[in-house]
């Protein structure tokens, strides 16, 4: 696998949507995790986010509260979240000199 390679995004995306796939093309590269197999899930996952956002503004919050849930589901199978990334192969924190691992504004051991 070639790592940061520019992956275009669907052409049919909006810019919006453009700049969230890049985003999570680029986050997905440097963690080791990138396939081009799991392009229709992350098509999936920006098309999850950009539907919550058009629904929160148009007041349609339960559409867009189940579009949310929709896009944690899809970021957490792509190891975008915070929770999942740590398990990435390059999605560990690294360790300073001390050997302390600094993680969410705290230290361990």
């Amino acid at each position: 696998m070639a790592r940061n390679r520019s992956v275009s995004p669907p052409p049919d995306l909006s810019e919006d949507g453009k700049v969230l796939w890049r985003a999570a093309v680029r986050q997905l590269q440097e963690q080791g995790t990138w396939r081009a197999v799991d392009g229709p899930l992350l098509e999936s996952y920006v098309q999850s986010v950009l539907s919550a956002r058009a629904a929160r503004r148009a007041g349609q919050h339960d559409i867009a509260a189940v579009a949310e849930r929709d896009a944690v589901e899809r970021a957490s199978a792509l190891m975008l979240t915070p929770a999942t990334r740590r398990h990435a192969p390059n999605g560990k924190p690294a360790r300073p000199a001390g050997g302390m691992v600094v993680e969410g504004g705290g230290a361990v051991a």
